[in-house]
């Protein structure tokens, strides 16, 4: 007896533990931070019911994971959540945590609505007590209970819960510790403010036109680019100490950035607003013209080039994307966002910003960011997601900075794009988008690194696609194309046409069109996966052919830009189901009855 009485005082003292004091309900809560949504009609409904697919999305978001379309090749499918499900990331993400399972082995019956012990046996997944000593439901029950999760919910097994007793079972687990004694709010917090630290202390200090911040101070330090010198190439620049002020930072305390001169850089006037549809841009597939290609290497000078690298091509190897696919598109841009990407940067982002909005198809995004050994990061990647916007906030916080030398970590950035990344091995197809100005270091190491991420991208069906940016000498061209000629991809230029950044090189290819960078990427991202184009598009006048066999000069300025379009207006893209909400009607929907044959037991209900 004893002994039972303090299991019971422990349990208790855990729970008092675990809970917080309510300042407004657990579904208000939630709902605060982002973990669950209300209705059209501005209502939680916490009479309503909720799915098997709901309940896993509100748990998982709860850790800060939110992606509806999370992929992972490995997993076997169910049958009645294929990808282009609403909530098969939440889904298949929940079953690699071995946080849930179907029914059986081919069916989750994502429309049943959830019961009691299925959201008990998911939450104690979440917290990381499942094991194989707890019985379902009655063990999951009991250690739910241990755990201080039924604090103010009163149900009974097999019951259909509403959204409010949900809410409060998911806000009792995440104020509660985890096996390991870390609060679940806090995790969801930290990831809340990711980047914040980093993205919005820089945002907060006053910049001007010349101004950018370098990496290193803990709160920042502002780099300013003398007017008074010649352009360069690309790469980044050293830094030399000019003078400082107080700006106040993320705590209140002032900070002394150091203000620092680089004369590599002159300064750049950007515009107050910056809209998509200025860069322009040609595209030439050395794949599609082979014989041209064969041509050049006949000149010993690009021959050297090609060389020099020693990036197998074998255009036989070059496996087409599969003719029966899934539903949906892996697009990844890898960025150089070192200093001397600075002139364009900012205009790249709103071209990739605006070619993301306006992709019609079921797409998995990543964008990854690279500089140098040297700077404050070498590779900054984030895995696949089909959260539009989390993607496009993070191209708008990026900014150019660091480097030092004309040469920056390409092979590294390639090694983690291409190996460190889930790519789908059924997508439509799989883009790489190489977005640069310099070429990486020339070491044998490192052209060991390159030979690797091209036989693996050749192995996944990646195709890589560089686009080159003002500071892209003859060299790297070629290494640039013979990085897309290996994988299937085309090569991408920057032009002068548009008048902004430094001096392009014109490439030795044959003719080609000049067109606004934007729409001729989502050109090119339509025609890899089958889709018509059929957006109209007002292109810039078409250059003449340059010479292939020698150094074409380089091209004369011209006297005014291209004048700048506004991008066409498209209907706004069909946003994702609410991932929470029931249908819109005021009265509550009935049930969905799950089938349960005569004689079942309690072990053979569905499991979360």
């Amino acid at each position: 007896m004893k002994k039972k009485l303090i299991s019971i005082i422990a349990a208790a003292a855990v729970a008092a533990a675990c809970m917080p004091a309510y300042g407004a309900t657990p579904i208000q809560e939630l709902k605060d931070k982002g973990v669950i949504n209300g209705f059209e009609d501005g209502y939680l409904h916490e009479e309503y019911n909720l799915t098997r697919a709901q309940a896993i999305t509100i748990i998982l978001r709860s850790t800060g994971f939110d992606d509806s379309k999370w992929y992972k090749a490995e997993i076997d499918k169910f049958t009645d959540v294929p990808i282009s499900h609403w909530a098969s990331g939440y889904v298949y993400k929940g079953v690699s945590l071995d946080m849930v399972n179907g029914v059986s082995d081919e069916e989750y019956l994502p429309e049943s609505n959830v019961t009691y012990e299925q959201a008990l046996k998911l939450l104690v997944c979440l917290l990381g007590y499942a094991d194989e000593s707890l019985s379902y439901p009655d063990g999951y029950i009991n250690k739910a209970n241990d755990l201080g999760l039924l604090k103010d919910v009163s149900a009974e097994i097999g019951e259909e819960l509403t959204r409010g007793k949900f809410a409060a079972l998911v806000f009792n687990a995440i104020n509660c510790a985890d096996k390991d004694g870390v609060k679940l709010v806090d995790a969801l917090d930290a990831e809340l403010k990711d980047e914040y630290d980093e993205y919005e202390e820089y945002e907060m200090y006053p910049t001007g036109a010349g101004m950018v911040y370098e990496d290193g101070a803990a709160s920042g330090t502002l780099v300013e680019r003398a007017s008074d010198t010649s352009l360069r190439g690309g790469g980044g620049g050293s830094a030399k100490t000019a003078a400082s002020a107080a700006v106040p930072s993320i705590d209140g305390t002032e900070h002394i950035p150091e203000i620092i001169i680089d004369p590599e850089y002159p300064d750049i006037d950007y515009p107050d607003q910056i809209t998509p549809g200025q860069l322009t841009a040609g595209r030439w597939s050395d794949y599609e013209h082979y014989d041209f290609w064969e041509g050049l290497m006949q000149n010993q000078e690009y021959s050297e080039m090609q060389r020099k690298w020693e990036i197998p091509i074998d255009i036989n190897r070059v496996s087409p994307d599969p003719d029966e696919s899934e539903d949906i598109l892996d697009l990844m841009f890898t960025i150089d966002t070192t200093g001397s990407m600075g002139d364009e940067l900012r205009y790249i982002k709103e071209e990739l910003k605006d070619v993301v909005i306006r992709l019609d198809t079921n797409v998995r995004l990543s964008c990854n960011y690279y500089r140098d050994t040297t700077d404050s990061y070498t590779v900054k990647s984030f895995p696949f997601t089909t959260n539009v916007d989390k993607v496009v906030s993070q191209i708008s916080r990026q900014y150019a900075s660091g480097g030092g030398d004309y040469e920056e970590a390409v092979d590294l950035a390639l090694l983690d794009s291409v190996n460190e990344h889930d790519w789908s091995v059924s997508a439509r197809s799989r883009l790489l988008f190489l977005v640069l100005d310099a070429p990486p270091h020339f070491t044998q190491e490192v052209v060991n690194n390159i030979q690797i991420a091209v036989n693996s991208a050749v192995e996944k069906g990646i195709h890589i696609i560089p686009v080159a940016s003002s500071g892209v000498d003859k060299k790297t061209e070629f290494f640039l194309r013979s990085l897309a000629l290996a994988t299937g991809g085309t090569y991408v230029f920057l032009t002068d046409d548009s008048g902004i950044g430094y001096s392009h090189i014109e490439p030795t290819i044959g003719s080609y069109d000049v067109e606004y960078l934007n729409d001729l990427l989502l050109k090119i991202i339509k025609e890899y996966i089958g889709q018509d184009y059929d957006i109209q598009i007002d292109d810039p006048e078409p250059t003449d052919d340059p010479v292939v066999t020698e150094e074409p000069e380089e091209p004369e300025e011209t006297e005014q830009p291209i004048p700048t379009v506004e991008p066409i207006e498209t209907e706004e893209p069909t946003e994702e189901p609410v991932i929470t909400e029931e249908p819109t009607e005021t009265e509550k929907p009935e049930p969905t009855e799950e089938p349960e044959p005569e004689g079942e037991t309690e072990e053979e209900l569905p499991e979360g």
